[in-house]
């Protein structure tokens, strides 16, 4: 009885080769893409095209009688022929390092907890207003943001539940973010002019109650280029790696086949001019 194992083999052959491609692509045409993405995009936009700015780094102040929360700094202007100094989150009161005669846009993100003080009884609502304002200074007509935005406070009663508690873990703190922080982001919506020297950033809390920053808010300083692709890059920076490499890998791809396809034709070539020789 003869046993045929022409299938099997020509089956353990096209794993193989099917098997060395997907290496090839994991190990080799995907780390190139990336690599090469990288450099392009280094090219593209400048390593400091962008910079984040902790709130914890503002100078933070206190009015008592209009209940405001307000975060003031100064805006280092930098040459071009200088190194721009990264800002530390260290929690210490640190310049804004800027390029000089550059426009930036602002990406602002605050999160926060609204807490009752020992005002708040009788209070009968979670829901609150709060007034954000951006100023160019410390004067009223140097506005140049507003916005007013529903957020949810505490109420001195308010705890969390504990059958919550039990269905989400031990960690009190995860389910207190969970119900009570409040988010707020402002994209693409403020810009910061050559000519201005400082920003001042005010929240304007609900009486009777005090707000609780969290440590990762801040302001994102990008720098406005004329061309939209590259101020999309930068505004969406993962999102333009991802798609980045996904077309580096496709073209390295297509070359890589496009040039096995073209040798296998050239050998062949050679070996059916051998045999007609």
């Amino acid at each position: 009885m003869k046993i045929d194992i022409t299938r099997p083999l020509q089956l353990l052959q096209w794993s193989s080769y099917l098997g060395i491609l997907v290496l090839v692509k994991l190990f080799v045409i995907l780390p190139l893409a990336a690599i090469l993405f990288n450099d392009f995009y280094l090219r593209l936009l400048p390593p400091d095209s962008s910079q984040w700015v902790p709130l914890s780094t503002f100078d933070i102040s206190q009015d008592s009688a209009e209940n405001n929360l307000v975060y003031d700094q100064t805006i280092n202007r930098v040459l071009i022929e200088r190194a721009l100094p990264k800002t530390i989150d260290n929690g210490i009161s640190q310049k804004i390092n800027l390029r000089d005669h550059i426009l930036y846009k602002v990406d602002l993100d605050t999160k926060f907890y609204c807490l009752p003080t020992a005002r708040s009884k009788g209070q009968t609502t979670n829901i609150e207003e709060l007034e954000i304002e951006i100023y160019s200074s410390n004067k009223p007509e140097s506005l140049i943001y507003r916005r007013t935005i529903p957020i949810v406070c505490m109420r001195p009663d308010d705890s969390i539940n504990i059958m919550e508690l039990y269905k989400f873990g031990p960690s009190r703190l995860e389910l207190f973010r969970k119900e009570w922080l409040n988010h707020f982001k402002a994209h693409d919506r403020i810009s910061i002019t050559s000519e201005m020297s400082s920003v001042r950033y005010v929240l304007k809390v609900p009486k009777s109650h005090k707000l609780v920053i969290q440590p990762d808010s801040g302001f994102r300083f990008r720098m406005s280029f004329e061309q939209g692709l590259r101020n999309v890059m930068l505004r969406w920076h993962k999102f333009s790696y991802a798609v980045g490499i996904v077309i580096f890998d496709l073209a390295i791809s297509s070359l890589f086949v496009i040039t096995a396809f073209f040798s296998f034709f050239l050998i062949m070539r050679r070996s059916s001019d051998k045999k007609d020789d």
